[in-house]
């Protein structure tokens, strides 16, 4: 019995492996072995173009209607504007996100008890993060020489319904390129290298908008260092996608608290910049 049980579950795993190759990587040529690289190409550039095109209407769309690219000033139509593109991401990605459960050890939300639990959790905190600490936070002092103020350092509660949907779509990404390599056998050290090059590359862009040089690049360094241990979290540890998206979570909370509890000359010199 047990033997037709892991027959059963290696069947399964090659029939969504059989949806992905099709549903992904839809031309023949690209559904054998020797179209992986293709197929992992394709992935990585739809990803790529999701990221690139998301933040090009954040950056150039949104002003345009109006909208200011700040996160404290718009909070609702930022949050729509992130939820969007969850929900694209969902779509495209869906025969990516089916592969989860042939990669992962544990069931996504095997335990619903222990599930709603940790959502219920991770919920009151971000409300009770948001709404109480954050205005009882000391007023920011930015001195003049640092260029003009960024969001994240005059956060009010409004800034973390934007930033928890920034989040969400990010997460959605990372776990479709997590999920897209190590279907194709991509090993763990080149899992890591690939997150940590995608969350690291794409916060190059913050030196586009209001973040000091300094600022920016400390976004960058910990996000790599972040990027490298997603994988893991997503493929080998229970509750990896709640633990990954809290940890990216409270890095905006700590950064905050940082900002206005110890001044931003702190926060640069982290990095040895500024």
């Amino acid at each position: 019995m047990a033997g037709q049980d892991g027959a059963g579950a290696a069947a399964g795993g090659a029939s969504v492996r059989a949806r992905f190759c099709r549903q992904v990587a839809l031309p023949a040529h690209m559904q054998g072995a020797a179209g992986t690289g293709r197929r992992r190409r394709g992935v990585l550039a739809a990803l790529g173009t999701f990221w690139l095109a998301s933040d090009a209407g954040y950056y150039l769309l949104l002003p345009r209607l109006g909208i200011a690219g700040d996160y404290n000033a718009a909070p609702v139509a930022i949050a729509v504007y992130y939820l969007f593109w969850c929900g694209l991401a969902v779509i495209a990605f869906w025969p990516v996100y089916a592969l989860w459960a042939q990669e992962a050890p544990w069931p996504a939300l095997g335990n619903r008890l222990a599930a709603v639990g940790l959502w219920t959790g991770m919920f009151a905190f971000a409300a009770g993060y948001a709404c109480w600490v954050v205005p009882a936070l000391p007023p920011l002092v930015w001195p003049e020489g640092l260029g003009p103020v960024p969001d994240v350092a005059v956060a009010g509660p409004g800034y973390f319904l934007p930033k928890t949907a920034d989040i969400a779509f990010q997460q959605l990404l990372v776990l479709a390129l997590v999920l897209a390599l190590a279907a194709d056998g991509v090993r763990a050290r080149a899992l890591s290298a690939a997150c940590a090059g995608l969350f690291g590359g794409m916060h190059l862009l913050l030196l586009f908008g209001d973040y000091p040089v300094g600022a920016a690049l400390r976004f960058v360094v910990f996000a790599a260092g972040f990027g490298a241990l997603v994988p893991v979290l997503l493929l080998r540890v229970r509750y990896g996608l709640a633990l990954s998206f809290g940890v990216h979570w409270l890095y905006y909370a700590a950064t905050v608290a940082q900002v206005r509890l110890f001044g931003p000359e702190m926060v640069l010199r982290t990095i040895g910049a500024g």
